[in-house]
């Protein structure tokens, strides 16, 4: 899949963790939010390590358990394409689209507890 705009600014520091610039966050990863609460999620962000790309994994747990997918239709770091490929794959039960930023946890919040809810639901009485 091709990259999407915000990929262009995610660099590596000295020990290998993966930073979204802090003037470009708000463009990049959550141009939906406020600005000043996405320049805070800019100062505040967690670096992700880039040996996680590298890693194999064992057992996925999405091959044995019921998923669901959300997913960001204006994501600027994964591509849109790449997530709904994902979500086949893993055979989501249900695939809630979202017109939003990478940050939908915060920019679409109420969509994203209702999801969390219904998987909740469904699940309860497996």
């Amino acid at each position: 899949m091709p990259a999407v705009s915000g990929q262009a600014n995610i660099h590596p520091d000295a020990e290998g963790f993966l930073w979204i610039d802090s003037k470009a966050f708000p463009e990049s990863f959550s141009q939906d939010v406020d600005h000043v609460e996405a320049c805070v999620m800019a100062a505040v962000q967690k670096p992700l390590s880039a040996s996680i790309f590298g890693d194999k994994i064992t057992k996925a747990a999405w091959k044995s358990k019921p998923s669901w997918y959300l997913l960001s239709e204006d994501d600027r770091i994964i591509n849109p394409n790449l997530e709904r490929f994902m979500a086949k794959r893993m055979g989501a039960r249900e695939i809630v689209l979202i017109p939003s930023d990478h940050a939908s946890l915060v920019s679409h919040s109420n969509e994203v507890a209702k999801l969390v809810m219904d998987a909740a639901h469904a699940t309860a009485t497996e």
